[in-house]
């Protein structure tokens, strides 16, 4: 369902409170009506106030203060528990979006996040959620509040004197008329202003998250030159916001100000020409307000009110944008002499889906990696390599051509895709906790041998070793406490430790000296002759090519030449000048 409206907003807000809303009403208007009930008794008390006064009747009196203690000792007690009650369900709520909300942002397509950035999520995760909690806790409490404390001072002025009544909801009318006509304008403004802190948010998060980058180039005045400018905009649009919302609190303070006066005049003009009793006109002056701040309160909780919704719109926008489908079903492979595990059959993609070949990251591209081989992939920068990687886990999707997998199943899911295949990215995601629970990422029932032997495999085993606290240090965020070689290890171990039969590894080694580098490759020959595990390896350094039992050669968006490295240097003139005019060529 597409949130354009703000019923829509409202309707999704309750489907979202699930089995909260019914106690959370119940809660919402008992706690209002207490309010609305002692309000309303206060102003039939003042008025037996007053008569008894004039009348010198001491039960009279005794009838009114008995009746406002009582009214008093049972709002007292049970108004705070409503409210206590109201908040808990509200709370358990957001709690509940939250968590949802993050859920499905973990399950969206890598490419989703193409449009995404971090800025607008951590603005719609924190402060748009607090917007919607505001809505629950503040806007509709107070419109619920308004109405019963406006219907129920109505009823009683019409009980009490129905001139006093008329006079009173005309100007309430008018003043509700004038309020509802700023709503749009103030949401059209709120907007903006939600728009641009997102914007300003997006660039405190990259400032921050590439500090060394800001400061080895010395783009500390950038940064701040751009903070600068997007924090005037937000400063312009909020003033312009806030001076709209001024204008507005003014006008309904004059309209109610001449509201009471009118409505003052009227009932010291009756009581003058003997058509009403001074006792009535206290009473009337009681609910006046409750029926003035009613009428010019309704529509400024509805400003409020659209205010925040249009937060709210973009929090529960999170869940319009589609999910993975991890019950996708896939193609097994055909049956192959040679059996191959994985094939991609004359695969094209490009990051804008259009056909122009100028637009492709490859074309028309099939290879095979079959069960027990270790395949190396190398091009330029920027000729595909990675994603290729990103179509083989399904987290792009190819315009044309197909891959396939065979495990001697005859479909898997996607989410058996992934369970397969074991990978380590360029950029090592290191989480904050200990190196045990990073490692054990991979496969959370391994046992501590089985996290020892994968960290000796990815030759992380002595490092561990060499610190007091071994698998349990706790490591900084983002992994500031290690090295970039031992955060590739550390991501290696992992990828180690969920033995997947598919093992993929976008420039895993990059960051490593030649020894580790080394044992690291020796552990991948291992596990694919000896363990029939299946490798493709993203690369440009020598160790991993020359020992690769496949090259796998991307020129153009095309794969211009397969075989072993000694073969290619021999018989591929452009593979050769490839390597020779690059840094890797030893």
């Amino acid at each position: 369902m597409q949130l354009s409206s703000n019923l829509q907003v409202l309707l999704e807000m309750k489907r979202r409170m699930k089995r909260n809303f019914v106690p959370y009403l119940f809660y919402l208007l008992f706690e209002n009506a207490l309010g609305v009930g002692l309000n309303v008794i206060l102003a039939f008390v003042y008025m037996n106030l007053f008569s008894a006064v004039i009348g010198q009747d001491g039960e009279v009196l005794l009838r009114a203060t008995l009746l406002f203690l009582i009214s008093l000792v049972v709002t007292c007690i049970f108004y705070p528990l409503f409210r206590y009650s109201e908040i808990y369900y509200v709370k358990k709520t957001i709690e509940d979006s939250r968590n949802d909300a993050y859920e499905h942002i973990l399950k969206l397509p890598i490419p989703c996040f193409d449009k995404l950035n971090k800025g607008e999520l951590v603005s719609r995760m924190l402060h748009d959620l607090q917007q919607m909690e505001e809505i629950y806790l503040t806007h509709i409490g107070t419109i619920v509040s308004i109405i019963f404390y406006g219907a129920g001072s109505v009823v009683s002025l019409f009980i009490l004197d129905w001139r006093y009544a008329i006079a009173i909801v005309a100007l309430g009318t008018a003043s509700t008329f004038f309020n509802s006509k700023w709503g749009n304008k103030i949401q059209v403004l709120s907007q903006k202003v939600q728009q641009s802190k997102a914007v300003m948010t997006q660039t405190v998060v990259e400032g921050i998250y590439g500090m060394e980058t800001v400061k080895l180039f010395q783009l500390r005045d950038l940064f701040r030159d751009n903070l600068a400018s997007e924090n005037m905009v937000y400063n312009v649009d909020s003033t312009h916001l806030v001076r709209r919302k001024a204008l507005l609190e003014g006008c309904n303070f004059l309209l109610a100000s001449l509201s009471t006066f009118i409505i003052y005049m009227i009932g010291v003009l009756l009581v003058f020409l003997k058509m009403a009793q001074l006792p009535t006109l206290i009473a009337v002056n009681q609910l006046e307000h409750g029926v003035s701040s009613g009428f010019s309160g309704i529509g400024r909780g509805i400003n409020q009110l659209q205010d925040s919704l249009s937060g709210a719109k973009r929090f529960l926008e999170i869940f319009q944008y589609k999910q993975e489908d991890m019950r996708l079903k896939l193609n097994e492979v055909s049956q192959f002499q040679e059996n191959p595990l994985l094939v991609i059959e004359r695969g094209s993609f490009g990051y804008d889906s259009s056909n122009e070949l100028d637009s492709l990251c490859f074309d028309e591209l099939s290879f095979t990696l079959r069960k027990g081989e270790f395949a190396c992939l190398v091009g330029e920068s920027g000729s595909g390599k990675s994603t290729i990687l990103d179509v083989i886990l399904c987290f792009r999707e190819l315009n044309h051509g197909k891959i396939q997998i065979n495990i001697g199943e005859k479909q898997i899911s996607l989410l058996r895709l992934r369970e397969l295949i074991a990978y380590v990215p360029q950029t090592p995601f290191i989480c904050s906790g200990t190196i045990e629970e990073n490692i054990r990422m991979g496969n959370e029932q391994a046992s501590l041998s089985e996290i020892l032997q994968a960290a000796k495999e990815a030759d992380f085993y002595e490092f561990i070793c060499s610190l007091p606290d071994g698998l349990k240090t706790v490591i900084e965020e983002n992994g500031a406490n290690l090295s970039g070689g031992q955060k590739q290890k550390l991501a290696l171990a992992r990828a180690f430790v969920k033995n997947a039969p598919f093992i993929l590894l976008d420039e895993a080694t990059s960051a490593l000296d030649s020894e580790s580098e080394a044992l690291i490759i020796s552990t991948l020959k291992k596990k694919a002759h000896e363990h029939q595990n299946s490798i493709l390896m993203v690369s440009h350094r020598m160790t991993p090519i020359t020992n690769a039992d496949k090259v796998l050669y991307l020129k153009g968006g095309n794969l211009a030449a397969v075989g072993c490295h000694e073969e290619l240097i021999l018989n591929n003139s452009s593979y050769k000048a490839f390597i020779s005019k690059t840094d890797i060529y030893e």
